[in-house]
């Protein structure tokens, strides 16, 4: 979809009712569903259509919406996998396995979680400033301890 916006040229006379029942003739976007401009008199919108006036169609405008976020959601979905394969990417490079090295020296190749086992990985504390990052948002840790920082155990509720 090239644009989340209507210019709303195709319109058409369509009456739509107010919660009291009364009706107001109103054009109608056939694209985006919206009411474009105020309510036209009756006599008028009626002379012109020469007839009676189809009812406004609610559901063209709810389809417009619905593609909107359809969009949106779908943009926002197509910036984190891109995010992810950069990062991906950062993570073969040179420059990340010299900070890996950096922060796998300061900590003598000792689990920062646990004290217990060898470090395996170097997790970001924060990714603030990921692919330039300060050596102490990175710590070394063993790999249990970097699963339990990523996917916590479920707490039992008392």
């Amino acid at each position: 979809m090239e644009s989340l916006t209507c210019s709303c040229e195709r319109t058409a006379l369509r009456l739509r009712r107010a919660r009291n029942g009364v009706g107001h003739a109103f054009r109608q976007c056939l694209a985006c569903g919206r009411a474009v401009g105020s309510a036209l008199r009756m006599d008028l919108a009626l002379a012109e259509a020469g007839g009676p006036l189809p009812a406004f169609d609610d559901d063209l405008s709810d389809f417009w919406y619905q593609m909107i976020i359809s969009t949106r959601l779908q943009r926002a979905n197509n910036s984190r996998v891109e995010r992810r394969l950069e990062y991906e990417a950062y993570l073969c490079s040179p420059e990340w396995a010299d900070r890996r090295r950096l922060v796998m020296e300061r900590e003598r190749g000792n689990c920062q979680g646990c004290q217990s086992r060898r470090a395996a990985d170097v997790h970001h504390l924060t990714y603030a400033h990921c692919t330039d990052e300060f050596l102490f948002e990175l710590v070394a840790l063993c790999r249990q301890c970097h699963e339990r920082l990523h996917y916590p155990a479920e707490k039992d509720e008392p």
